[in-house]
């Protein structure tokens, strides 16, 4: 990906917006006795000791060298690793275990020991189908894993992919990505992440995928063993490493991110440059701690129908004060947002916002989902196109608008259809009279395409302005707090009332339609 194009990308998406954990630990005790211990050979580059005759090690050390899949659950402090199959959970200061659904008593108890994860290394070693020997004269632990894996934990990754592609698996795990690395190729290269692999991204890294010619990425965890992206750091914050990008060149169905656990990175997952038009499967998949966006959606992308169960949560605003949203997106690309867990950001809003010069338009068939939060509109949008496209809002929907911000349907229509349980709102973030200009309905808008109704309509300079007299499409609405009036259209002897007919409520505004 050529440097400028690269810079501008990252000023796009700047304008847009181990286990850690508080318990008491032990200090090494002066009467533990250090102990050696080698993996096939190789010796462990870490501390183990004897506890209560024993030989404990560093969780991280031993199933990384076992290139085990690992789970850490903070509620119960509990340690769930996978290799060939075969699955084991253990907690601190717990001496109950299993090795599958068969329960076990161990002997000494994983533990902290200087705020480290210490595990027994017999246990975990021979539940994973490794075998251990001890010897008592050099005093060093012997693992040998017996591992169909040929390659060492610790694969280095940097530059352009393979041709023909590459898989990063648990074999090889973790993974540590430096720099930026590409993914695209004249033979169409696709990158394959295999479940419960690991991947650490140095400050600053960043995966590229269809930047400079095709190129895709499939990320295939599951639930019961995810992939994790997560920062090559003992100290991680949000925004030490960038994220993804998928670009132009992006092989169609070839762009797939599911059972994923992200976190922070930048704008972990960015889809598209400016006009791109690039779809992205993402489901199943867990998103914290970024430093922007959980999610970008630029120009023509979106995601696809199969992505779903989303869970974004953590998202800080930047150094420059932007950011802050589980999810921003063009407008071209607001109907493709599944419903989700979108709570705990700084900002939980849906933000439809497109910096660059393509995307903030409806084009096509719309429909804003009802996903759980609100959505944020910083920025013009227009329903406009030949093809007269429907943006459709679902029961529920709430949305809030930007500072002089406007909805106009010039070709096409708008169907806000709620429920009296579940009204649609149509909002200023700012939350007083004309802090947003309101809803335009020009003379192209076709009357069975436009229609409010159980809809709430405040705080814009005008709640609705029409061009044109197109009858009885608002029923059971309240226009509100409105800073020039509830109403406009175009004054005509027996013309549409509102005021008078339809059961629409009207309070605070100055005039709540015009009668000339």
């Amino acid at each position: 990906m050529g440097k400028s194009r690269r810079r501008l990308l990252v000023l796009i998406v700047s304008l847009i917006m181990l286990f850690t954990f508080v318990v008491p630990a032990m200090a090494a005790d002066e009467n533990y006795r250090t102990v050696g211990v080698t993996v096939d050979g190789v010796k462990l580059d870490a501390t183990a000791y004897i506890v209560d005759g024993r030989t404990v090690v560093p969780l991280r050390a031993i199933f990384e060298k076992l290139n085990a899949a690992l789970l850490w659950d903070s509620k119960d402090r509990s340690i769930t690793a996978t290799r060939n199959g075969v699955t084991i959970w253990l907690a601190i200061d717990n001496t109950k275990a299993q090795i599958g659904d068969k329960a076990t008593v161990l002997d000494v108890p994983p533990l902290l020991i200087d705020s480290k994860t210490y595990v027994p290394l017999r246990f975990v070693s021979e539940a994973l189908g490794a075998e251990v020997t001890f010897d008592n004269v050099k005093f060093i632990a012997s693992v040998k894993s017996s591992k169909s894996c040929s390659l060492q934990g610790g694969q280095t990754h940097s530059g352009y992919i393979t041709p023909g592609g590459e898989t990063w698996g648990v074999c090889g795990s973790p993974h540590f990505v430096k720099g930026a690395f590409e993914v695209s190729g004249a033979d169409s290269p696709v990158l394959t992440i295999e479940a419960g692999a690991t991947i650490r991204f140095e400050a600053g890294a960043h995966i590229y995928v269809g930047s400079e010619s095709n190129g895709g990425l499939v990320i295939k965890g599951t639930l019961d063993l995810p992939v994790l992206l997560t920062a090559d750091s003992t100290s991680p914050f949000a925004g030490i490493w960038g994220g993804i990008s998928f670009l132009s060149h992006t092989i169609r169905g070839e762009a797939i991110i599911e059972g994923t656990k992200i976190e922070y990175g930048t704008s972990p997952i960015t889809v598209g440059y400016t006009d791109d038009a690039v779809e992205v499967t993402v489901k199943d998949t867990t998103i914290t701690n970024s430093s922007n966006s959980g999610i970008i959606l630029l120009g023509n992308s979106r995601l696809s129908a199969d992505s779903g169960n989303l869970t974004i949560s953590g998202t800080k605003v930047d150094s420059d004060g932007m950011g802050g949203y589980p999810i921003v997106t063009s407008g071209r690309g607001s109907g493709s947002i599944p419903a989700g867990t979108y709570s705990g950001n700084v900002f939980d809003y849906i933000n439809v916002f497109n910096p660059g010069s393509v995307g903030q338009d409806i084009i096509t068939n719309t429909t804003w989902h009802n996903v759980g939060v609100p959505y944020r509109v910083s920025l013009d949008v227009y329903i406009d196109s030949p093809a007269y496209p429907i943006l459709s809002l679902e029961p529920g929907v709430q949305v809030y608008f930007g500072r002089n911000v406007s909805l106009s349907v010039n070709q096409g229509g708008i169907k806000a259809e709620g429920t009296t349980d579940l009204p649609i709102t149509f909002s200023s973030r700012d939350s007083f009279a004309g802090s947003w200009n309101g809803i335009r309905l020009s003379v192209n808008a076709k009357p069975a395409y436009s229609i409010f109704t159980n809809s709430l309509i405040e705080y814009a300079t005008f709640g609705i302005a029409f061009e044109s007299d197109l009858g009885p499409v608002i029923t059971n609405s309240t226009f509100q707090h409105n800073k020039a009036m509830g109403i406009y259209l175009p004054f005509i002897e027996g013309g549409s009332n509102y005021v008078t007919t339809g059961g629409n409520v009207f309070n605070d505004n100055p005039i709540n339609q015009n009668t000339d």
